[in-house]
């Protein structure tokens, strides 16, 4: 796409690039977080919880787009595999920050640093 002499779809592959580049450095940081942390303490103590909470995290967040791609006309068997796609992605995240123990971090659970 070129608007009055100025190539688009340059920038756009560049942000495309940039933007699945800052998602996987995300996840290989926190995989490697996990790795070396591997607090299991809230998954052990509450696995009811833990359960819902990635049911909540598969489904919540992919709700709003799958809706929204589905009334723009696209086939319903390509949206629900974005759907799945995105819930698995933000249900891996979610294990992963539990085991890496940024959750505790961040919300200050029982975080041994004194705050």
């Amino acid at each position: 796409m070129v608007i009055e002499g100025f190539d688009v779809s340059r920038y756009f592959h560049i942000f495309n690039t940039l933007t699945i580049v800052v998602i996987l450095a995300g996840l290989v940081y926190v995989a490697v977080l996990a790795a070396f942390v591997r607090d299991f303490t809230f998954i052990t103590a509450h696995p009811f919880a833990f359960i819902m909470e990635c049911i909540a995290m598969f489904a919540l967040p992919g709700l709003p787009i799958l809706l929204f791609i589905i009334t723009q006309g696209v086939k319903s068997s390509i949206a629900f595999k974005w759907f799945y796609a995105l819930g698995i992605k933000f249900v891996i995240f979610h294990v992963l920050l539990h085991v890496s123990g940024l959750y505790k971090v961040w919300f200050e659970l029982d975080s041994g640093l004194g705050i």
